[in-house]
């Protein structure tokens, strides 16, 4: 929740009591975690734990556990002995100082954070010098490129037979794909803003992958300014994933990202609400 005070404020008053009563240490080291759990064996006990991706192995024994997965299809944390969730449940209360929360998953189901949390005036404003120097009118894609792959060649082939003259915004998490972009769209002005790594790994940009070269904050940033002036363009173009991790997906499958984005666009009220715009 300290993090979240970074980039959002509060719509709610239990949270921001909430908030206002974590002290300088918890805050400090929340500010050091990454989103994802598995960055932080070394600082919290998750003996207990499975991870996401190749499954957790016990330090001791050296026994690897299988993954587990939820009933909704995302990955998250299980304890290994009771199979529970490691999941806060926010009808009670608990004794212990900090809580380890693990919930993976997006798209429409993050909308209701947005009864919660609006942006901070300083990110509100961040965002909207960053429309400034887009100006208007513009058009929009998001691409998602990383674990989740994307056939960009044949989307910007579409988008090129109705760009016409308008500036256009990629927001994506593969700099190979914004390159390419800025040479095939080469008569139109191409915008990006997001801190890229120069090497796609094959991980999740906001996974904690890239930590060590770009600051943790930077990317959330950069994340949420991708994802409102997506949703602020004049068009948002769908774009679909086609595989992860190298298995292929049905086709028309969207990344809960871009769900959110095509929300927001599609709810002007909303999105002027959550960034204070106007």
């Amino acid at each position: 929740m300290a993090g979240l005070g970074n980039f959002f404020e509060f719509n709610n008053n239990l949270l921001i009591e909430a908030y206002n009563q974590l002290t300088n240490m918890d805050y400090q080291l929340f500010n050091h975690l990454s989103v994802d759990p598995s960055c932080i064996y070394e600082r919290v006990d998750l003996s207990g734990v499975y991870s996401r991706g190749n499954g957790y192995i016990d330090k001791v024994t050296g026994k690897k556990f299988p993954l587990l997965k939820s009933d909704n299809n995302f990955t998250n944390f299980y304890n290994k002995y009771f199979k529970e969730i490691v999941r806060i449940d926010f009808s009670r209360d608990y004794d212990d100082r900090i809580l380890v929360h693990s919930a993976a998953g997006g798209g429409s189901s993050s909308r209701e954070c947005f009864n919660f949390f609006k942006l901070s005036n300083a990110v509100s404003a961040y965002i909207k010098i960053k429309i400034e120097e887009i100006g208007s009118p513009y058009h929009a894609v998001m691409i998602r490129n990383t674990d989740y792959k994307t056939d960009y060649i044949s989307l910007f082939e579409t988008i090129k037979k109705d760009l016409g003259s308008n500036t256009l915004l990629i927001s994506s998490d593969d700099l190979e794909c914004v390159n390419f972009a800025r040479a095939y769209f080469f008569r139109n002005k191409v915008v990006n803003f997001s801190n890229l790594p120069s090497h796609n790994t094959g991980k999740p940009l906001l996974s904690g992958h890239y930590k060590h070269s770009i600051d943790q904050k930077i990317l959330n940033l950069d994340a949420l300014t991708d994802l409102f002036l997506s949703a602020s363009a004049n068009k948002l173009y769908p774009s679909y994933i086609k595989s992860l991790n190298g298995e292929y997906l049905k086709p028309g499958m969207q990344s809960g990202f871009q769900k959110l984005a095509i929300y927001l666009h599609e709810n002007r009220a909303l999105l002027n609400s959550v960034t204070n715009f106007n």
